[in-house]
Protein backbone atom coordinates (compact mmCIF):
# COMPACT_ATOMS: atom_id res chain seq x y z
CA UNK A 1 0.00 0.00 0.00
CA UNK A 2 1.06 3.58 -0.51
CA UNK A 3 2.01 5.84 2.36
CA UNK A 4 -0.84 7.77 3.91
CA UNK A 5 -0.46 11.24 5.49
CA UNK A 6 -0.52 11.05 9.27
CA UNK A 7 -3.99 11.43 10.75
CA UNK A 8 -5.87 10.00 7.79
CA UNK A 9 -6.69 6.52 6.60
CA UNK A 10 -6.40 3.74 6.08
CA UNK A 11 -10.08 3.54 5.20
CA UNK A 12 -11.98 0.29 5.54
CA UNK A 13 -15.22 -1.10 4.18
CA UNK A 14 -16.95 -4.42 4.50
CA UNK A 15 -19.56 -5.43 1.97
CA UNK A 16 -21.82 -8.38 2.65
CA UNK A 17 -24.05 -9.82 -0.07
CA UNK A 18 -26.68 -12.01 1.51
CA UNK A 19 -29.76 -13.62 0.08
CA UNK A 20 -27.95 -15.01 -2.94
CA UNK A 21 -28.34 -18.68 -3.76
CA UNK A 22 -25.15 -20.42 -2.56
CA UNK A 23 -24.20 -21.38 -6.13
CA UNK A 24 -24.38 -17.70 -7.17
CA UNK A 25 -22.17 -16.69 -4.23
CA UNK A 26 -19.62 -19.37 -5.12
CA UNK A 27 -19.68 -18.32 -8.79
CA UNK A 28 -19.18 -14.64 -7.91
CA UNK A 29 -16.43 -15.58 -5.44
CA UNK A 30 -14.62 -17.56 -8.15
CA UNK A 31 -15.08 -14.70 -10.63
CA UNK A 32 -13.71 -12.05 -8.27
CA UNK A 33 -10.91 -14.16 -6.76
CA UNK A 34 -8.30 -13.24 -9.43
CA UNK A 35 -8.71 -9.56 -8.45
CA UNK A 36 -8.21 -10.25 -4.74
CA UNK A 37 -4.42 -9.97 -4.60
CA UNK A 38 -3.92 -7.30 -7.25
CA UNK A 39 -4.19 -4.20 -4.99
CA UNK A 40 -6.38 -2.36 -7.50
CA UNK A 41 -6.34 0.61 -7.11
CA UNK A 42 -3.78 0.71 -4.32
CA UNK A 43 -6.25 -1.11 -2.06
CA UNK A 44 -6.27 -4.48 -0.38
CA UNK A 45 -9.31 -6.68 -0.99
CA UNK A 46 -10.11 -9.96 0.74
CA UNK A 47 -13.04 -12.17 -0.27
CA UNK A 48 -14.80 -14.80 1.78
CA UNK A 49 -17.95 -16.89 1.85
CA UNK A 50 -19.87 -16.95 5.12
CA UNK A 51 -21.65 -19.95 6.60
CA UNK A 52 -25.00 -18.87 5.15
CA UNK A 53 -23.64 -18.77 1.60
CA UNK A 54 -23.21 -14.98 1.52
CA UNK A 55 -20.28 -13.28 -0.19
CA UNK A 56 -18.17 -10.85 1.87
CA UNK A 57 -15.64 -8.28 0.65
CA UNK A 58 -13.19 -6.67 3.07
CA UNK A 59 -11.48 -3.59 1.63
CA UNK A 60 -8.65 -1.48 3.07
CA UNK A 61 -7.63 1.62 1.11
CA UNK A 62 -5.20 4.48 1.75
CA UNK A 63 -7.72 7.21 0.85
CA UNK A 64 -11.42 7.73 0.42
CA UNK A 65 -10.99 8.08 -3.34
CA UNK A 66 -9.17 4.73 -3.55
CA UNK A 67 -11.87 3.14 -1.37
CA UNK A 68 -14.60 4.56 -3.61
CA UNK A 69 -12.84 3.36 -6.77
CA UNK A 70 -12.38 -0.13 -5.35
CA UNK A 71 -15.99 -0.34 -4.17
CA UNK A 72 -17.28 0.90 -7.54
CA UNK A 73 -15.15 -1.59 -9.47
CA UNK A 74 -16.22 -4.56 -7.34
CA UNK A 75 -19.89 -3.55 -7.36
CA UNK A 76 -19.81 -3.32 -11.15
CA UNK A 77 -18.14 -6.74 -11.41
CA UNK A 78 -20.73 -8.20 -9.00
CA UNK A 79 -23.61 -6.68 -11.00
CA UNK A 80 -22.12 -7.99 -14.24
CA UNK A 81 -21.65 -11.47 -12.76
CA UNK A 82 -25.22 -11.50 -11.43
CA UNK A 83 -26.55 -10.38 -14.81
CA UNK A 84 -24.59 -13.10 -16.63
CA UNK A 85 -25.95 -15.66 -14.15
CA UNK A 86 -29.50 -14.43 -14.68
CA UNK A 87 -29.06 -14.54 -18.45
CA UNK A 88 -27.58 -18.06 -18.28
CA UNK A 89 -30.47 -19.34 -16.14
CA UNK A 90 -32.96 -17.67 -18.46
CA UNK A 91 -31.36 -19.33 -21.51
CA UNK A 92 -31.43 -22.68 -19.71
CA UNK A 93 -35.11 -22.17 -18.92
CA UNK A 94 -34.76 -22.10 -15.14
CA UNK A 95 -35.68 -18.39 -14.83
CA UNK A 96 -38.71 -16.75 -16.45
CA UNK A 97 -37.86 -14.48 -19.39
CA UNK A 98 -37.67 -10.86 -18.33
CA UNK A 99 -37.04 -11.68 -14.65
CA UNK A 100 -34.49 -9.04 -13.58
CA UNK A 101 -32.80 -11.40 -11.12
CA UNK A 102 -30.42 -10.39 -8.36
CA UNK A 103 -28.22 -7.43 -9.10
CA UNK A 104 -29.98 -6.30 -12.24
CA UNK A 105 -29.60 -2.61 -13.00
CA UNK A 106 -32.69 -2.70 -15.15
CA UNK A 107 -35.87 -3.95 -13.45
CA UNK A 108 -37.49 -4.31 -16.88
CA UNK A 109 -34.61 -6.20 -18.40
CA UNK A 110 -35.56 -8.33 -21.33
CA UNK A 111 -33.83 -11.29 -22.87
CA UNK A 112 -30.84 -10.48 -25.07
CA UNK A 113 -31.88 -10.45 -28.70
CA UNK A 114 -30.81 -13.44 -30.68
CA UNK A 115 -28.91 -12.75 -33.85
CA UNK A 116 -30.58 -13.97 -37.06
Amino acid sequence: MTEVPEGSGPWRAELSLSGLPPEDSRRLFASLAPEEGRDVPRSEVRLSLDGDGGLRLHIVAPSTSALRATLNAHLRWIALGAEVGRWSRERAGSTPAGDPGIGSNNPRASSPREEP
